[in-house]
C-alpha cells in the first residue's frame, strides 16, 4: 500500500491530519518531504510580471472605439485593383495561375 498523508511534526512527533488504515504495531517506511509554502494565484502573477515573463493585455473594457475617420482610414489600407490572391501569388513569384 502505498499512501500520501500530510502530517504536523509537534513535540517531536508527527501528528497525522487524515485518518490512515493501519492498525498499532504496523510496519511502515516513511519518507519525510517538507510542505512548500502555498502561493496564492496573485503572487505568482506578480513575480512573472516583475520578472518580465508576463505582460498585460488589453481587455475588451480598455479597447476605445474608432472614429470613422479612423475606420476609413484603416479600410482603405487594403484597396487594391484586382483580387488579393493574386497580389499575395505575385509577392511569392507563383509563375501557374489560378483556376
Amino acid at each position: 500500500m502505498v499512501l500520501s498523508v500530510k502530517a504536523i511534526y509537534q513535540d517531536g512527533q508527527l501528528r497525522l491530519l487524515e485518518p490512515v488504515d493501519l492498525h498499532n504495531g504496523d510496519t511502515v517506511d516513511l519518507t519525510i518531504v517538507k510542505a512548500e509554502e502555498t502561493v496564492s494565484a496573485g503572487v505568482i502573477i506578480e513575480r512573472l510580471r516583475g520578472a518580465g515573463l508576463l505582460m498585460d493585455i488589453p481587455t475588451a473594457a480598455d479597447v476605445q472605439e474608432l472614429t470613422p475617420e479612423e475606420r476609413l482610414r484603416i479600410g482603405q489600407l487594403f484597396v487594391a485593383d484586382r483580387p488579393s490572391e493574386s497580389i499575395i501569388d505575385e509577392e511569392r513569384d507563383v509563375s501557374w495561375t489560378r483556376p
